[in-house]
């Protein structure tokens, strides 16, 4: 049976567990950002040092994947020890023909140790090709990959396409995540209204024959805020896990979740668990794509935070 939940995330003055504006503290930390704390080559468009931004005394490393030189866009990380898979798409390309890019990277190094572009695939419906990449997430199976229409599943050793599906009746792909009981998120991304998240069993999509997901695959929808670009699924702090919604653009960050809005990273686009207590963040405003537009701040491809204490930590000063 479907079931419904509706979150109460809307962006209201004084959502509970907010921490209140006037009770200033000098944060600890291992952040902020500087130069030596960042791994990976600069790309020769960053000017100056990282910028600061909300929270960031909880930045403990980053991040410059290699291919960022190129223009690579990030929109979705999944991380297993020191390996990250980004996925995401060329920031050069024409609109309609930004195709998915995944990357496996090490992220002493940002080194980029293999990539695959999803273009022109032959699936057993016809020659497909992936947009965007909005999402990405690892499980068992392997490589979970969201676009708006579809959902690829890969092998992260090989990047090779093992499975894909075309979403439809209402299912969307702008972000995925898998939570501590196995099942899989998909989700959509909305400006204008709440987003929402479909829960999906993907022991039941790899063993079944079909090739199309749709609202009678759903176990669970979870109506979320607007302007989610990725979910993240864990404790972070409290002692129940459970969802948190990163809302964003390219100057400004905002987590949203069940002990209310803090500051973020500006652009996050996904997230990722890093060990107990930690998170990688995959933020798009490094890009040469927003960087040569001017304006943005500059956020390494890929941020790690100590979440340990994101009770305690501000409240957004911008809004999305």
């Amino acid at each position: 049976m479907l079931a419904l939940v509706v979150l109460a995330v809307g962006c209201t003055a004084a959502d509970p567990g907010d921490p209140p504006r006037s009770a200033p503290r000098t944060p600890s930390g291992c952040g902020p950002l500087t130069s030596e704390s960042v791994s990976g080559p600069t790309p020769a468009y960053v000017e100056g040092e990282p910028d600061r931004f909300p929270n960031d005394h909880a930045a403990c490393a980053a991040t410059w994947l290699a291919l960022a030189r190129s223009g690579f866009v990030a929109q979705g990380v999944a991380v297993r020890g020191r390996t990250a898979w980004v996925s995401g798409f060329d920031g050069d390309g024409r609109e309609g023909h930004l195709w998915c890019t995944v990357v496996r990277t090490d992220l002493r190094t940002g080194r980029t140790e293999d990539r695959r572009v999803l273009r022109d695939v032959a699936l057993p419906d016809g020659t497909r090709s992936c947009r965007h990449a909005g999402g990405i997430t690892i499980d068992g199976h392997g490589l979970w990959l969201a676009e708006a229409a579809r959902l690829w599943l890969l092998d992260p050793e090989t990047l090779e396409v093992q499975h894909a599906w075309s979403l439809q009746a209402g299912v969307r792909g702008s972000f995925a995540v898998v939570d501590d009981a196995g099942r899989l998120g998909v989700g959509a991304y909305r400006s204008a209204r709440r987003g929402w998240l479909d829960w999906l069993d993907p022991d039941a999509l790899v063993a079944g024959s079909a090739t199309v997901i749709d609202d009678g695959d759903v176990l669970e929808h979870v109506v979320g805020p607007s302007h989610t670009q990725g979910v993240f699924w864990g404790r972070l702090g409290a002692r129940e896990p459970g969802l948190w919604w990163a809302r964003s653009n390219t100057r400004c960050g905002i987590l949203v979740g069940p002990s209310g809005r803090r500051g973020f990273v500006p652009g996050a686009e996904g997230m990722a668990p890093a060990g107990r207590d930690g998170m990688w963040v995959v933020s798009e405003s490094g890009s040469r794509r927003y960087q040569e537009a001017g304006g943005h701040p500059v956020v390494p491809t890929l941020v790690r935070l100590d979440v340990a204490d994101v009770r305690r930590w501000q409240r957004p000063g911008c809004e999305v």
